[in-house]
């Protein structure tokens, strides 16, 4: 990324590189007085600014955007003591002050162009920008308090509403190289400035490669932090390693009283994690606010870094050094005027494997504002940092959880250490590098000491380096290099003049050549893309280098003593593209290792080492479908022979069959038994207790049963054949290996002997999900049972990523699983999965992703399978209110669910609706709590917010035509239909609403003679006076039947939605009806059928004259056929037209106008008398019908 990021800059226009979108100073008390203005209720009493129009269709380059500041350490030491700490470094959190002031800068500099210096008010220009999340900051150097420091940085990606900004600190000035010090990433997103939704960014300009990558590498950024979240151990359970961690660990550490500090223990100090506690309470003022009239971002992590950096301190007893930040979550604002409550504290420690970390401390701090009058607090932040102790002896200190949820607070540390200490590794490596080159240079500095020496020791060192290269030369991607620095070092030893100077720099060439090599001893022939890459361009470098020492040889004494200054340019000049060839294999090495191992660890992986299935046994089970097709799909086919699982889907290796006693003994092995606490039971010790009562799937035959006098679930596996056996040993290998609360919990089962095998379950008590929803409808509501369904997709979800994270399952086998699964709700209304049955020999092929799939298995527990549509005619009758309460229950759902090809998390504004109150982190973990009730009112409106509640309800039967306008209003009353609607009125005509309306005009034909029949679309052109011509190319005695609809439509429904929302109950007040009676008209129109059929046939005067010769007979030998055979008058012979005839179709969606056929397309006025058709042509005109689509709120969106 630093590498691309610097050949990006250098387009930059240098005029704009400082400049930057600054607010317009604005006096706090003037900020008070128009918030009051802005008050509901209040009138605007202020002249209103012109709008600044802003268009977010513009395209943006990428080095538009690019900013710098540069901080003057060096050569200004009065901006250096406003910066300078305690122990004469520089203060890293007024830095990440900086650096959240210029991605903030950079945003809107690419929001509103390179040019723009003042910012203005946020009302004026219509939008704001905020920082959504800090993804790493990463430390790859020390800061250097004598060097000035320049903080860069520029857009790299944009989404819809969303920016990628990356940013970076670089050490300059001294005449030293430039060297970057820091590199970061912060996510942007754009808000309207009224209704505070999302609003759309301007795009990027993608024009050379380096920007294609920068932009690519942005993308999968987004991505990833996208998985990281979904994978976050706040939604799935952790891994089975990770598990297995934190149980050595509190086997280690936690089963003693830390209390006493551990004194005594072999291991350390030992620490509880709720005793590193810190935290600091203060005030919030206004000279710390940003344009927004909030607190600046870059304040909170300055407070929150500064806070966590004396916590750290405290708990090392030492002196630390920031490493990075490993992530912040930007919740929501911090109010001026509101209390802070910052709280820090100890989640993880690591020893370090080098001497020179003795220890890393992982740091943890969440701010909190707290609400005076209640004392409730809510989370607006939450900041990940890592500092080391650089000095110091003996054991460090250990920080131990005690509760659930410090475990996984611990758990998190641990991954995030994980992650830096590989991005370390790399770094130290590649300051190796730099430090080998420098002594290199020491020693011919070293060797100027003897002037009579120096031809010798300079040729020895030519000769020992040509030595070593001559074993580097054998490999490919080396070679030319090699060649080149060979002729470097025999020329070198021919330079007269700067002598030293040139040998120097052919040392320098040749050290990093030979380190590379070190690096890549016996694997040359697998060496990355990227190195390959750069020994290009020092290849290149090297080569100029050589023919610059060539011309000095070459060159006459006093030619160059004429040009000495322009050889000293020179020689300056290829030190410096050394240094840059040198940071080029260690930025862009360690850029790509720092991506790769990000990337790596959010990727699902493999934690159970699961054998292969048996003979049979396959790792999902979909039984073949019809219907499901994508032809862009990878088809994953099913072998008789074992597949190991854990590997991805494209890549499925085959293996021997298993023998059926390697399976038992794998199955009964100490690792399962002992480790993991399963145990196998005799028959004779399970007693069964009545029948089972469960049916559906993989829960069909269990029952209850006790063993050891404990209560418990029983799952026979009865049968004759082999299959039942084949299938108890799929399940017991998969359910010994996954342990999820969404999952069967399996405590044992059958021995080898057993007859019938069977597993024991943990006893819970379960119910089917359909019963459930459906008792929640009747007894709480459309809200509550809205939010069951959503937490009932959470559940699935969750269960669902992890079994594809632990088998490691691609997607479409993840469908497998899920599409086959079936499912029970537990006393807790938590889902429990149960497993699909084995596939023998099965191919899926779908032409939907995982998300569909979890949706639909999901609406499936509905009753009815979740109808959306009703008939008044015959629902209402028969089943109540329930099939309409079931339709308004769907719509809700779909608009809350992700949409098809979205991921599968939930969005932000779902999460927010239904997200759990906080509770006691113990309770949280253990007990059950309700959730928190919502509305229904609450819900829609939301969906409607959206533009994800589209729905309308349609009915095509018993509706007379013309009879309903777009925007008519009104009711049906009890036990009646359309035919007795009463219209109260029209929000259009009577100016209730402004709804945008389209009016649309579709035709059909075809013809019944056809084999198969085809239903062709028609194209209609309009003409004056609202008629609509559709034309039809009619063959010689053919016969079209055809269809016209016309309709006019709203055309965004969810605005009608909101209309009604907002303003029916004030409606039904004015006409003496129930809200939930009213009924709004979004679409109304017309069909009508027609029909047109040629019985005209082809004049004989249009056929040629055959003339045969005198004495002959017909062709053939055949008498010519009668006159009245119809072969020769209907028969098409080729001499005969076969052109169709055109005709004309003219119809309208006015109520007065009267349809009918014409050989002319021009209409004729309204009172003309209609023209006859040709002789030979017949027609139809079929009885014109109606239909329209209407929305109807429900009555507990009413409700108080």
């Amino acid at each position: 990324m630093d590498r691309l990021l610097k050949v990006v800059r250098t387009r930059t226009d240098p005029a704009y590189t400082t400049v930057m979108p600054m607010r317009t100073p604005i006096l706090w008390s003037e900020a008070l007085l128009n918030s009051a203005r802005e008050a509901p209720g209040q009138e605007e009493t202020t002249d209103q600014a012109t709008p600044l129009l802003h268009d977010p269709t513009v395209p943006r380059n990428m080095h538009d955007s690019y900013s710098e500041l540069v901080l003057p350490f060096g050569s200004s030491s009065q901006v250096k003591e406003e910066y300078i700490n305690a122990w004469g470094g520089i203060r890293t959190g007024k830095l990440m002050e900086h650096l959240d002031s210029l991605a903030g800068s950079i945003a809107y500099k690419h929001m509103l162009g390179p040019g723009v210096q003042t910012l203005g008010r946020i009302q004026e220009r219509g939008f704001y920008i905020v920082t959504a999340s800090v993804d790493r900051l990463d430390m790859l150097a020390q800061l250097n308090p004598s060097r000035d420091l320049r903080l860069s940085g520029q857009v790299i990606y944009t989404g819809r509403s969303s920016m990628e900004v990356a940013v970076k600190m670089e050490s300059v000035g001294l005449g030293l190289p430039e060297e970057t010090v820091l590199l970061g990433r912060f996510s942007m997103v754009c808000r309207d400035a009224n209704t505070h939704k999302a609003r759309a960014v301007n795009p990027l300009i993608i024009s050379t490669p380096e920007e294609r990558s920068l932009y690519k590498m942005g993308e999968q950024l987004k991505h990833r932090r996208q998985s990281v979240l979904l994978r976050s151990l706040s939604r799935v359970p952790p891994s089975l390693a990770e598990a297995e961690a934190l149980h050595s660990f509190y086997l280690r550490y936690g089963q003693h009283d830390c209390s006493d500090g551990g004194a005594g223990h072999d291991q350390g100090e030992r620490i509880w994690m709720g005793d590193t506690l810190l935290e600091k309470c203060m005030l919030m003022f206004p000279q710390e606010r940003n344009v927004h009239q909030k607190v600046f971002g870059g304040y909170l992590m300055r407070l929150a870094y500064e806070l966590g950096f004396t916590n750290a301190s405290l708990f090392t007893r030492g002196q630390i050094r920031f490493l990075s930040l490993d992530g912040i979550s930007f919740k929501r604002p911090v109010p001026i005027g509101s209390i802070l409550r910052l709280r820090s504290q100890i989640l993880h420690t690591g020893t370090h494997t080098e001497a020179e970390f003795p220890m890393l401390v992982h740091v943890g701090v969440k701010a909190n504002v707290v609400d005076v009058k209640t004392g409730s607090e809510q989370t607006t932040n939450d900041f990940r940092f890592t500092w080391c102790r650089e000095e110091g002896e003996g054991v460090p200190r250990k920080v131990v959880p005690k509760t659930y949820k410090e475990a996984m607070l611990w758990l998190e540390g641990k991954r995030a250490l994980a992650l830096g200490e590989e991005i370390r590794v790399t770094v130290r490596h590649i300051r190796r590098l730099i430090l080998s080159n420098a002594a290199d240079t020491l020693a011919i500095v070293i060797g100027r000491s003897s002037d009579r020496a120096a031809p010798t020791f300079l040729a020895v060192s030519a000769a020992s380096l040509t030595k070593e290269l001559a074993s580097m030369s054998s490999f490919p991607p080396a070679t030319a290099a090699v060649s080149i620095m060979l002729l470097i070092l025999q020329t070198v030893q021919r330079v007269q003049s700067n002598k030293e100077t040139c040998t120097r720099l052919a040392r320098r060439c040749a050290r990093i050549l030979l380190d590379i090599n070190e690096q890549m001893v016996g694997r040359w022939d697998t060496a990355p893309p990227g190195l390959i890459r750069n020994l290009e361009t020092f290849q290149d470098t090297l080569t100029s280098i050589h023919e610059f020492m060539k011309k000095l040889t070459d060159t006459a004494w006093p030619q160059r003593f004429m040009k000495k200054a322009s050889i000293e340019n020179a020689i300056v000049d290829y030190t410096a593209q050394l240094q840059d060839a040198t940071q080029s294999f260690q930025i862009a090495t360690l850029v790509d290792i720092h991506y790769a191992v990000s990337t790596r660890a959010t990727k699902p992986k493999s934690c159970a080492n699961i054998p292969p299935p048996p003979h049979g046994s396959g790792t999902d089970g979909s039984p073949p479908t019809q219907g499901e097709t994508r032809p862009d799909s990878p088809i994953v086919m099913e072998s008789p022979v074992g597949i190991r699982p854990s590997t991805p889907a494209s890549d499925i290796p085959v293996v021997e069959e298993p023998e059926e006693e390697g399976l038992m003994e794998h199955i009964v092995s100490a690792d399962v038994l002992e480790t993991r606490g399963f145990r196998r039971y005799h028959q004779s010790e399970v007693r069964l207790k009545g029948t089972s009562n469960m049916k559906g799937g993989w829960w069909t035959g269990v029952n209850a049963g006790e063993v050891e006098g404990r209560p418990t679930l029983i799952k026979r596996y009865e049968g004759s054949t082999e299959q039942p056996l084949g299938t108890w040993i799929h399940d017991v290998k998969l359910l010994q290996n996954v342990f999820h609360p969404s999952l069967p919990q399996m405590i044992g089962f059958s021995e080898d002997s057993a007859p019938t095998p069977f597993i024991l379950l943990s006893n819970v008590q379960t119910r089917s999900p359909q019963a459930l929803l459906l008792n929640t409808l009747q007894c709480e509501g459309l809200a509550a049972c809205a939010d069951l369904i959503v937490h009932f997709y959470q559940d699935v979800v969750d269960a669902t990523l992890y079994v594809q994270r632990q088998r490691g399952l691609d997607d479409t086998l993840a469908q497998d699983f899920v599409d086959n699964a079936s499912f029970r709700v537990d006393g807790s209304k938590t889902i429990i999965m149960g497993l699909p049955p084995p596939k023998d020999g099965w191919l899926t092929v779908r032409n939907y992703g995982l998300t569909e799939s979890l949706k639909t298995v999901v609406l499936r527990m509905l009753p009815k399978g979740g109808t959306i549509q009703y008939s008044r005619d015959s629902d209402e009758v028969e089943d109540g209110d329930i099939i309409r309460r079931l339709s308004h229950l769907v719509t809700l759902v779909r608009g809350l669910l992700p949409a098809d090809n979205a991921p599968v998390t939930l969005s932000s504004r779902v999460e927010a609706l239904i997200r759990n109150k906080e509770d006691d982190e113990e309770n949280d973990y253990f007990g059950f709590k309700g959730r928190p009730k919502l509305a229904l009112r609450q819900l829609r409106l939301s969906n409607i917010e959206a533009n994800t509640h589209e729905h309308t309800w349609r009915e095509n039967s018993n509706i007379p035509p013309h009879k309903f306008s777009v925007g008519d209003f009104g009711y049906i009353p009890h036990g009646g239909d359309f035919k007795g609607f009463v219209t109260l009125g029209n929000v259009l005509k009577e100016d209730l609403a402004k709804l945008e309306i389209e009016s649309h005009a579709r035709g059909v034909q075809w013809s019944w003679k056809d084999s198969p029949i085809r239903r062709v679309p028609m194209e209609p052109f309009a003409l004056p006076g609202d008629v609509i011509c559709w034309t039809l190319a009619v063959p010689t005695k053919g016969e079209i039947d055809c269809q016209i609809s016309h309709w006019s439509a709203v055309a965004h429904v969810a605005d009608a939605w909101r209309f009604l929302l907002l303003h029916g109950k004030v409606l039904a007040v004015e006409h003496n009806i129930k809200p939930e009676e009213l009924m709004l008209v979004t679409n109304a129109g017309t069909n009508q059928d027609f029909k047109i059929h040629d019985f005209a046939t082809s004049p004989l005067s249009m056929q040629p004259t055959v003339y045969q010769r005198f004495g002959s007979s017909p062709a053939f030998g055949h008498n010519r056929p009668g006159f009245d055979n119809e072969t020769v008058h209907h028969r098409m012979l080729p001499y005969q037209s076969n052109i169709p005839t055109v005709m004309y179709l003219l119809t309208s969606s006015s109520a007065d106008f009267v349809p009918y056929w014409s050989h002319n397309p021009v209409p004729m006025p309204s009172d003309s008398r209609r023209p006859n058709l040709k002789h030979g042509w017949t027609y139809r005109i079929g009885w014109c019908t109606g239909f329209i689509n209407w929305i109807q709120l429900h009555q507990e969106d009413f409700a108080e």
